[in-house]
């Protein structure tokens, strides 16, 4: 199995950064382990790893001014209940149209803000069924490494038969041909003019929507 990873790290959108003097990381990636998450849970016990629960309270900015917000993740909650398990194929918007009386007038502006900071999407297009499905900001379960999160990316890393696993970094993928029989991945490695060729009988690929929309890969 041949990994292509396009930066210099592994772990994709986790990114923890310690500049020199820091006492802690930031998080520029994924930050949080949501709740319900029964596959990260047990990654994380068999790596060993700590987590903290985190305070689920939330701020609004009103008026020029930071207020909190008590129950937000309980009218997150409500919400989810009000929209049909089936998918009505409704948007956000259409959802807040059709039951949003049930809500102060307040409260649909905040959620519309929340579902669509969250998903980035326009509630508008936002998918009324998939908020339902994936409001985990209602689960209040949520918790954080306490040392850095891409910690979980190196455990997986661990476990990784070293005579079956090869990993390229700094190795962009320029693009991807495949048939029946097999699928042919060509890369762009920093510092060679040459572009390697690799070919096996399948491809999994992982790159973010962004990356696939620009195009960047040619397919």
């Amino acid at each position: 199995m041949l990994v292509v990873e396009a930066r210099n790290r592994i772990g994709g959108r986790v990114y923890s950064v310690q500049p020199a003097g820091w006492t802690a990381p930031a998080e520029l990636g994924a930050e949080f382990i949501h709740g319900g998450n029964d596959i990260m849970a047990r990654i994380v016990a068999k790596a060993g790893l700590k987590t903290k629960a985190v305070q689920a309270g939330m701020n609004w900015e009103e008026n020029g001014e930071i207020r909190c917000m008590p129950g937000f993740w309980d009218t997150v909650a409500r919400m989810a209940e009000q929209i049909p398990k089936n998918d009505l194929g409704w948007t956000f918007q259409e959802f807040l149209q059709r039951r949003g009386r049930k809500f102060s007038e307040r409260d649909r502006a905040m959620l519309a803000h929340y579902v669509s900071s969250f998903n980035a999407a326009k509630f508008a297009k936002m998918s009324a069924h998939a908020a339902r499905v994936d409001h985990a900001g209602a689960d209040t379960n949520d918790r954080k490494p306490l040392s850095r999160y891409d910690k979980i990316a190196e455990a997986l890393k661990a476990e990784w038969p070293e005579n079956k696993v090869e990993l390229k970094l700094r190795a962009v993928v320029a693009r991807v041909e495949w048939g029946r029989a097999n699928v042919r991945v060509t890369i762009r490695v920093k510092g060679r003019s040459t572009k390697p060729v690799f070919t096996a009988r399948a491809a999994v690929i992982t790159l973010p929507l962004g990356v696939l929309k620009a195009k960047h890969v040619a397919f």
